[in-house]
């Protein structure tokens, strides 16, 4: 297995699960097959979708705090990319359209709630659910051929993007194409989906850990809510040791992509770098998708930093943890992620 196939590797354990979790509500469960469906991608099958649909720039995993609201308004200043210019933006259409598709696949035996008979009336229903007769002959894919939802999906996003061509043409006032649709998305399922059927290109943000942890609870505090970071009674030091497999396994993924050879698939960006000299990583991520980046909006857009910054300056969100993390938050960084941190050049103590 050569390094890019390694670096997309994380993301498919999400297709060996076997089950789905019905609506709240429902009384079944629905059985979702994977085995199977999609090898691992290759360089070579990988490609960006035919025009007019849009090629997708995903920033992918546990990216809260790590710098992906200032990425997403870079990117913004694009009339080339398209997305909802609406803070946060966490408006995630293609994440919906995958996960819609994929309904079709669902399987789940007739009940007194869901059968032939009810399909067949004008219900006001609640929620969708499985496609029926997914065993039937009439939907059998041979060789190559791919399975009905994914191919639902792929014309119902080459929809998508004609429709989102027009009004990003008409909102922006630019004869530019467009190219791309941005998107954060958290789902290792939608995003392997994305990636595969529409060549998705992966933008990962990196931000020290640390700092992330501590943004999280002055972001929290900020708001006066508690949705991230430590649980109410847990401690910083509980939960870095709780969160840190998945963080850890986040990391050396962005580390096998700085390590190989620079593809079209996958760019890192450093939020310390982008803080620290905005106009050069805007110039570098703007190369490597083709398009102009305006670096300005990062400074001049006072509504979202006055919602989203938690600190007085960008250079004061750099090292923060060394002022505002407690001693046994930071040994446990240094337990569970010290090698991942130097690898990745930031200073362990």
């Amino acid at each position: 297995m050569g390094t890019y196939s390694k670096i997309l590797k994380w993301p498919f354990r999400a297709l060996g699960l076997r089950r789905h979790p019905a609506p709240v509500g429902a009384e079944e469960h629905y059985v979702e097959i994977a085995e199977g469906e999609f090898a691992e991608p290759d360089p070579g099958s990988m490609h960006a979708p035919e025009p007019p649909a849009l090629q997708p720039i995903l920033i992918p995993g546990l990216s809260a705090r790590t710098g992906s609201t200032v990425v997403m308004q870079l990117l913004g200043t694009s009339p080339q990319i398209a997305f909802e210019r609406r803070y946060p933006f966490e408006t995630r259409h293609l994440g919906y359209l995958c996960h819609w598709a994929r309904a079709l696949k669902w399987v789940q035996h007739p009940t007194n709630s869901w059968n032939s008979s009810i399909i067949g009336r004008d219900l006001n229903l609640k929620w969708i659910r499985p496609f029926p007769g997914t065993d039937s002959q009439l939907l059998r894919t041979e060789g190559s051929s791919e399975p009905l939802w994914a191919r639902v999906l792929r014309a119902s996003w080459k929809e998508y993007s004609q429709l989102v061509t027009e009004n990003m043409r008409r909102l922006t006032d630019s004869d530019l194409p467009v190219l791309y649709y941005a998107e954060k998305l958290e789902s290792p399922t939608a995003f392997v989906t994305a990636r595969r059927l529409f060549g998705a290109r992966a933008l990962h943000t990196l931000r020290d850990p640390r700092d992330v942890v501590v943004s999280m609870i002055a972001f929290n505090r900020k708001r006066g809510v508690n949705d991230m970071g430590p649980v109410e009674g847990e401690s910083v030091a509980a939960y870095v040791v709780r969160r840190s497999p998945d963080w850890k396994k986040r990391l050396q993924t962005i580390i096998e992509v700085l390590n190989a050879p620079p593809n079209p698939f996958d760019y890192v960006i450093r939020y310390e770098n982008l803080m620290a000299d905005p106009a050069t990583e805007a110039q570098r991520l703007g190369d490597w998708l083709g398009v102009e980046l305006d670096p300005s909006e990062i400074s001049s857009s006072n509504q979202i930093k006055k919602i989203h910054m938690t600190s007085q300056s960008s250079s004061d969100s750099v090292e923060r943890w060394r002022s505002e993390l407690d001693p046994d938050a930071r040994q446990a960084f240094v337990d569970c992620l010290a090698g991942e941190l130097e690898v990745l050049g930031y200073r362990v103590r």
